[in-house]
């Protein structure tokens, strides 16, 4: 198997193990968030405030999601929306403190059920190789594809 076959049955592995890992801490935290609400209030945290047009660019979802969501996530006081004082059309989107409570206990519930698994089902060496994975899969995760430039208008 040549070294591109190599990258492309490592990235279908990674990816499918990726999606089985969210899939199932997900399940396992009991949490009454769903992922895009979860990424919205991860993303407001990160930003303290942002437009929906924003949490949408950030987190990779349509601005007809990111509405959905932040509705429903006010209706559960979450987040409050506020009216930019300088420019009415936009809406700036934060955490309510109990957005913020919700978002820790999510957190919580998903990190004690890995730790709990890796504690339980991992011995000490498979812990160690999967720490230092850790830093690889950020690093995989943040990759950008560098930007071209575009032709000279004439």
């Amino acid at each position: 198997m040549g070294a591109e076959q190599d990258a492309a049955a490592l990235a279908a592995a990674i990816r499918d193990a990726a999606g089985q890992l969210i899939r199932r801490v997900r399940q396992e935290s009991g949490t009454t968030l769903t992922w895009s609400q979860s990424a919205l209030l991860s993303g407001l945290a990160r930003h303290g405030q942002a437009t929906a047009s924003e949490l949408a660019a950030d987190n990779g979802l349509r601005p007809q999601t990111v509405w959905s969501s932040l509705i429903t996530l006010e209706q559960r006081g979450l987040v409050t929306r506020e009216r930019d004082a300088t420019d009415r059309r936009n809406v700036h989107v934060s955490l309510t403190d109990k957005g913020r409570a919700e978002l820790a206990a999510d957190r919580t519930a998903r990190e004690n059920w890995i730790a709990r698994v890796l504690e339980d089902e991992f011995t000490s060496e498979e812990r160690a190789r999967i720490a230092g994975a850790v830093p690889l899969i950020v690093r995989l995760a943040r990759f950008e594809e560098p930007q071209q430039e575009s032709p000279a208008a004439f």
